[in-house]
């Protein structure tokens, strides 16, 4: 595979945001064009053009931490906030439009069961996608090996 000069990184949270970016940098060509985008979803029954200014500085947080993890890495993204009322189809344009080689974008796991989700997103993408796509299924936290002691100090028994 040869590295890809246009990518593009989709950040839903946080949360993942750091690991997905150092990825994408790391498969990057150096001069390559990296896009970090967290879609503002707006619910349905908003107008398009609706203030959403929690949702907007909720992004502007996502990308930030996208921002920083590339810094690590010595690298310059581009971050984009677009509107839209499915992250599917909205992602899908931007893929297009920047005529993106890879995407690379987060799938979810149940915390109970450990299942990966993926979600209606990033299936539209996996059918839809006309460049090759990275899906990114982070590691399964496991819970502590032994009981945490109590605050008293004392052992269960």
């Amino acid at each position: 595979m040869t590295k890809p000069k246009q990518l593009l990184v989709g950040l839903k949270s946080k949360e993942h945001a750091a690991e997905v970016v150092e990825l994408a940098c790391q498969l990057a060509d150096r001069g390559a064009s990296i896009y970090l985008v967290h879609v503002v979803e707006l619910p349905k029954e908003w107008a398009p053009d609706a203030p959403a200014p929690d949702l907007e500085r909720a992004a502007r947080r996502v990308l930030r931490a996208g921002v920083a993890a590339a810094a690590r890495s010595s690298r310059k993204v581009i971050t984009l906030a677009p509107r839209g009322r499915s992250a599917g189809e909205v992602l899908l344009e931007e893929l297009r439009s920047r005529n993106t080689e890879l995407g690379l974008f987060v799938c979810g796991r149940d915390p109970a069961s450990g299942e990966v989700l993926s979600g209606s997103t990033l299936s539209h993408l996996a059918r839809h996608a006309r460049c090759r796509l990275l899906f990114l299924i982070p590691a399964q936290i496991q819970g502590p090996a032994e009981p945490p002691i109590p605050a008293d100090g004392t052992t269960p028994e």
